[in-house]
């Protein structure tokens, strides 16, 4: 016999398990069936987490589509899910912690772009500022700088011609930086006075 051979014992019992399957119920047999298969789930929950992700492994699409029902039938539920998980990161995450990050992540953009960068800008995470030196508006720390989350922190070069240097970053809001971006200080007077003329 093959290793993936069923044994006579197996096909019946997978012949039974089809005829089952396919035989119409009434609407007491459904629920009768949902309660049996609830308890059996209760009582082996190891079996019914294996037996969970290997019908997810050979039934992608039709896991997709359940998923997909799942959520249009409970779009509020997901909502409120998600915006706890998003206050219970934000409670975890800390200035210094998010200054590091985005200081890793600044050290990955100079090394593709070919610009310096000073590792000494590290020493930024020891003392967060708590509002932004350019606006005044409190910078949070929590938040990521996109879709309009613009209090959000960022790491600006004083001078765009330089690199990621000790003396050229500075923590701002991103709303800030957005506005600054790489422009001179004329280009911003200028753009300025021709909000000023209306």
């Amino acid at each position: 016999m093959a290793a993936n051979e069923l044994t006579p014992e197996e096909i019946k019992k997978q012949k039974r398990r089809e005829y089952y399957r396919a035989r119409p119920l009434s609407p007491e047999q459904r629920e009768r069936r949902k309660e049996n298969v609830r308890r059996f789930r209760v009582k082996h929950p190891e079996y019914a987490a294996e037996s969970r992700a290997r019908f997810r492994k050979e039934n992608p699409e039709i896991e997709k589509k359940r998923t997909r029902a799942w959520y249009e039938t409970h779009k509020e539920l997901t909502k409120q899910r998600a915006a706890a998980a998003r206050a219970r990161n934000r409670s975890k995450i800390d200035p210094s912690r998010r200054i590091r990050l985005l200081v890793l992540s600044a050290k990955g953009r100079a090394k593709k772009a070919g610009r310096d960068f000073d590792e000494a800008i590290h020493s930024l995470a020891l003392a967060p500022p708590t509002a932004c030196p350019c606006c005044q508006r409190e910078i949070d720390y929590t938040r990521r700088g996109v879709r309009g989350k613009w209090n959000s922190a960022s790491l600006d070069r004083f001078n765009s011609a330089k690199g990621y240097v000790a003396g050229n970053v500075r923590i701002i809001c991103t709303r800030c930086n957005t506005l600054k971006n790489n422009a001179s200080v004329e280009e911003l007077e200028a753009v300025v006075a021709y909000m000023r003329r209306g």
